[in-house]
């Protein structure tokens, strides 16, 4: 293979020795594992292989050099190499021999999996997310079957909690309305290091707007405060995020009270599926109602805590 090739190939390249020596690499080679070409030929190839690994590796490569052929190593196996600053990261070789008057080399051909092995994880959550979210809701929704009424404020704020953990949220609050729209007891929570829902929130005056859509049924939601068209709303929603939504909780056809969800961070995204799985916590959400009135079991107000 002439010099071009190798260093223009897009995988990282090595010509080895029979004895393991390295005789030459490539520009992309230097690049996965972070060595200069210089500091790297004439050194055995055990030094790109993890510790671990190395001892068993000489056996391997002796085995092969006995019936050299054109494979990938290690069929099955998952394979790392071990980077100059002493990293590791999940790579696929292909293995050729090249026989010449100087005797046997062999060319291994490098193949970083690293952004490959990210994208194939991202896809697992992807499928697990909606699954465990689901799971998590099934829980929440049998214990409010149950649940004493002296643990109904608790058993509402671990869901806000968990709902929020899951998505990667920092603050949600739950509240039931009165005959007039009156927004009466309330029951927040705040990710560990975040200021608390302020209570004088709970207050129908300073969410005229999207109170407004809410008891029409609607689910109100926003990338950014400046997206919100009343200034009242937008002022007071800053003490819950910086994007935010708002859903309905129905009963009979009937909106009984909302739950909101905020994250800190401006512009994130409501996707559909996002307001989906959000939608079954507010499907589940008014069974728990009836501990939460005007009163709460305790006779004042749940005491917010954060986690």
């Amino acid at each position: 293979m002439s010099r071009q090739l190798l260093e223009t190939s897009v995988d990282g390249i090595l010509i080895i020795e029979a004895d393991g020596t390295i005789a030459m690499v490539n520009r992309e080679l230097e690049k996965q594992f972070g060595y200069l070409r210089d500091e790297l030929v004439g050194l055995r190839i055990e030094v790109l292989v993890p510790e671990t690994s190395r001892l068993a590796h000489v056996d391997l490569r002796e085995r092969y050099l006995g019936e050299p052929e054109a494979r990938f190593m290690g069929p099955g196996r998952e394979l790392h190499g071990r980077r100059k600053d002493g990293s590791e990261f999940p790579l696929v070789i292909g293995l050729t021999p090249l026989r010449s008057d100087s005797g046997l080399f062999v060319l291994a051909t490098i193949v970083d999996l690293t952004e490959r092995t990210r994208i194939e994880r991202a896809k697992a959550a992807v499928l697990e997310g909606p699954l465990e979210f689901e799971r998590h809701i099934a829980e929440l929704s049998a214990k409010f079957i149950n649940v004493p009424t002296e643990q109904i404020v608790d058993t509402i704020r671990e869901g806000l909690g968990r709902v929020c953990a899951q998505l990667d949220l920092d603050r949600s609050g739950f509240c039931t309305f009165g005959p007039d729209g009156e927004m009466l007891q309330s029951v927040t929570w705040s990710a560990p290091g975040v200021m608390p829902i302020d209570e004088r929130l709970a207050d129908k005056d300073k969410f005229p707007w999207s109170l407004a859509l809410v008891h029409a049924g609607e689910v109100v939601h926003f990338s950014s405060l400046e997206d919100i068209p009343n200034e009242i709303d937008r002022e007071n929603f800053k003490g819950i995020g910086e994007s935010a939504v708002v859903l309905p909780l129905s009963v009979d056809g009937s909106v009984k009270g909302s739950v909101c969800f905020g994250s800190m961070r401006t512009g994130h995204q409501w996707s559909g599926p996002a307001l989906n799985r959000l939608s079954l916590i507010a499907a589940v959400l008014p069974r728990s109602s009836r501990g939460t009135s005007a009163k709460n079991p305790h006779g004042k107000r749940p005491q917010r805590r954060t986690g």
